[in-house]
């Protein structure tokens, strides 16, 4: 079942990944090892903030992330630390968002050992949201030096399956940080890279797919192509009004 919820979630049904998961939350706390309940509360708290019920999730991960503190477990405990620096840049906290992402680099360093490196996804999901964050603060060094580290492993085929999930996040991340700086050409091949691997149509996030239309609207509105630009923002209003999320525009 909770498999079946997380497949819902990652075809981009997150209502039905949360009508899945939340009856089942009390059964896998019961019974489950500790690892599998904080996956399925990770995909649960995830799937509400997908909604828009961003309240609902940091509870719901909150309440994993002190159950992972408590049991000692070193893995999700991160995930779940990470998801709410998500959350938190969601609400436009990015004070908070921060302060839990760097949490979560302290607890990879912790779990990788001292004077290691290595982005695998839980570091890499993370500092995609340190570049998000930042960049919604106005600190763009900041948040290149995040996203570049990201985009540079983005081609490692040790990361062939992961990178499905943070290589979106990643060039439209890019992509807003070189529209920002006035360099509408990058941020179209970056956007460009996004389309042409049809990385949103493999896993279809919706809200990748928002976030792609709307920034491409944009660079075409910095062109002073409005007709066009209108269009495209269309299509990702169009998608949101379906999700029922207007924080995603």
């Amino acid at each position: 079942t909770s498999v079946i919820g997380t497949c819902h979630r990652w075809r981009g049904d997150a209502k039905k990944c949360s009508e899945i998961f939340k009856p089942l939350l009390p059964i896998l706390k019961a019974s489950a090892t500790p690892v599998y309940y904080m996956e399925t509360i990770f995909h649960y708290g995830l799937a509400l903030g997908e909604q828009g019920r961003y309240q609902e999730a940091i509870r719901v991960l909150e309440e994993g992330r002190e159950f992972g503190l408590k049991s000692g477990e070193r893995y999700n405990t991160p995930k779940l630390t990470n998801s709410l620096g998500w959350a938190y840049h969601e609400l436009c906290h990015f004070a908070k968002a921060i302060e839990y992402n760097h949490l979560t680099l302290d607890s990879i360093q912790e779990l990788l050992g001292p004077g290691t490196s290595n982005i695998f996804e839980i570091e890499a999901q993370t500092r995609i949201n340190l570049g998000e964050n930042y960049l919604m603060t106005g600190d763009v060094q900041k948040a290149r030096e995040n996203l570049k580290l990201v985009y540079e492993n983005i081609n490692n085929p040790a990361y062939a399956f992961a990178r499905t999930r943070w290589k979106p996040r990643c060039l439209l991340g890019l992509g807003e940080l070189w529209l920002q700086t006035g360099d509408a050409d990058k941020a179209e091949s970056l956007l460009s890279e996004l389309f042409e691997h049809q990385w949103t149509d493999k896993f279809p996030y919706k809200k990748y797919q928002v976030r792609a239309w709307h920034l491409r609207s944009d660079i075409l509105s910095a062109r002073g192509r409005m007709k066009e630009a209108e269009i495209e923002l269309t299509r990702a209003l169009t998608q949101v009004n379906q999700l029922g999320n207007p924080t995603l525009l």
